[in-house]
């Protein structure tokens, strides 16, 4: 039986896209199924690469690792792409996060064998943000 990918936090002097990881969050840890920490707004990350980059917005980034022969997918659930981004050749994610309640889902694959788990967000700060 397949493991699940192993997900960790990018540190923060990496860049992402364009802007230090640094920009985006601090203090990122993954305990178990959740994920906690503060999310920086941001005011602009252009080269984030959608359509609501040029708003402000929170955004995580996380590192992954992937061992040979495994596919590696993701997704946001809640969020505005419904489909899995491969991991698999970049080994790291960038997500727009629009509220904690939602979900980060992994999606491990070695031939037959997978596995999915997911994580919440309830663990993470949006800082700044007023609901």
């Amino acid at each position: 039986m397949i493991s699940p990918a192993v997900i960790t936090a990018t540190s923060g002097g990496t860049m992402r896209y364009g802007l230090q990881v640094n920009a985006l969050q601090e203090n990122v840890e993954i305990i178990e199924d959740e994920i906690r920490g503060k999310l920086k707004k941001v005011e602009s990350y252009q080269q984030f690469g959608d359509e609501e980059a040029s708003t402000p917005g929170y955004y995580l980034a996380l590192d992954v690792e992937i061992p040979e022969g495994v596919t590696v997918t993701t997704k946001v659930e809640g969020g505005t792409n419904p489909n899995y981004v491969d991991l698999t050749i970049d080994k790291f994610c960038v997500y727009r996060i629009k509220n904690t309640s939602q979900k980060i889902k992994i999606k491990t694959k070695k031939g037959e064998d997978n596995v999915e788990k997911t994580y919440s967000l309830a663990g993470l700060v949006l800082d700044g943000k007023v609901d």
